[in-house]
């Protein structure tokens, strides 16, 4: 029975795939009415997942994430499961550069596998899939740095091959050149008797993984800025959740206005990124994600050179501070020291840009020195914290302590 049910799966998936690339290239995802479910999925699969309302049965579940203070849920007509398995699974597809007809009946009998274990093992995997501007991959087509795989959009292919470089959605026409980051989770389902029929977008999507993930590809971000040795903002167009069990399946962009010089990836520089990303990655503790946020915020967020200068100092701050006497003397010994500079220049030096800090919380225009420009002294500022962040995320015995220690520990040599 179970046989002949996969053989009618695979069947069907081959038979919804045109419809669904005939959707794609209308900009349009269209709602299909499969046929009963018993002749595909052997229902005994969701049993303890169900529920029946109102004269309708429901596929009603929580997601647990792993890992994640946070859930996704589902409270779906089993009526309408063949669809949206099928459809979010098409999308999956599409975001992981694999749509054509043997990559998309491939991902489809995985997501049978998925249906079937459901009760038994509870297991599911979730990906969110993020879209990057401005980063072209050169000599190869994707990177796995293991709950993160960064893929090339290649506009010089066919249309399907995710998502068309120029895409007109909703009126909006969106300009995408980069790549497309895959974040993976898994997650542990139980059955929910107690959500509303309409699961909004928030539950789908909940902000404890919407901030995971962020944090994921910031921290990717900032491994390539390391890599790379420079500082550009990354603008980030979508977000989406392939929850295999999710109400709505839509290609919902964001508009990009991305405009910038574009960052080249080579072969050669792979391990290096992912070195730093696994460095940046295994940093949770509060003390030294507080400076690699502040970083992030700086380098990848701002385009205002005033307060991504801002930024970059508070990131001293949270490397190196105290409490007993003035900040300023503190970092001008701390980052000496650590970063092997101790000289009265670069004290000097230190204690010069640390002041520019006032007058920009003050509301005053930054006081810079003769022929200094902001955009120049923000690479300065960026650059010295980068060099101090660099140190500290490989520095087991100072990484998770407080600013305060390190700073004390740094002075009691």
């Amino acid at each position: 029975m179970m046989e002949m049910q996969f053989s009618n799966f695979v069947a069907l998936s081959q038979e919804a795939y045109p419809i669904y690339i005939n959707s794609f290239e209308r900009r349009q995802l269209k709602h299909v009415n499969f046929p009963k479910l018993d002749k595909y999925i052997n229902q005994s699969c969701l049993s303890g997942l169900t529920l029946e309302d109102e004269s309708e049965e429901y596929l009603s579940i929580e997601a647990k994430l792993d890992g994640i203070n946070g859930s996704l849920f589902s409270r779906l007509p089993t009526k309408r499961l063949l669809e949206c398995v099928l459809s979010t699974t098409f999308e999956k597809c599409c975001f992981k550069m694999s749509p054509s007809m043997e990559g998309y009946v491939n991902e489809a009998k995985h997501s049978y596998k998925v249906i079937h274990q459901l009760s038994k093992s509870g297991d599911l995997d979730v990906s969110i899939f993020s879209g990057v501007s401005g980063l072209v991959l050169r000599e190869f087509d994707e990177i796995d740095l293991g709950d993160l795989v960064v893929r090339k959009v290649n506009i010089h292919q066919s249309h399907i091959d995710t998502i068309k470089y120029t895409l007109e959605m909703d009126g909006v026409r969106t300009n995408i050149m980069g790549v497309v980051i895959e974040s993976k989770y898994t997650a542990k389902v139980h059955r929910n008797p107690n959500i509303d029929k309409k699961v909004s977008f928030d539950k789908e999507f909940p902000e404890a993984l919407r901030l995971d993930n962020q944090n994921r590809v910031n921290n990717f971000a900032l491994a390539l800025m390391i890599t790379k040795n420079i500082q550009k903002s990354i603008e980030v167009y979508f977000s989406e959740s392939t929850f295999l069990f999710k109400e709505r399946c839509c290609f919902n962009f964001g508009n990009d206005d991305f405009n910038g010089p574009k960052i080249v990836l080579k072969q050669d520089e792979v391990e290096e990124l992912k070195y730093w990303y696994n460095a940046l990655s295994v940093s949770k503790s509060k003390h030294i994600v507080k400076p690699i946020q502040d970083l992030q915020s700086s380098i990848l967020k701002r385009n205002d050179d005033k307060y991504a200068l801002l930024d970059a100092l508070i990131s001293w701050e949270s490397m190196f501070t105290t409490k007993d006497r003035g900040i300023k003397e503190t970092l001008k010994d701390s980052i000496s020291k650590f970063l092997e500079r101790d000289t009265p220049e670069f004290r000097e030096r230190i204690g010069r840009l640390y002041k520019l800090r006032s007058d920009i919380v003050h509301g005053r225009e930054p006081r810079l020195g003769e022929g200094e420009t902001l955009g120049g002294v923000r690479k300065e500022v960026t650059e010295i914290a980068l060099s101090c962040l660099k140190r500290l995320v490989l520095d087991l015995e100072l990484r998770d302590i407080s600013a305060v220690s390190r700073a004390k520990q740094l002075k009691n040599g």
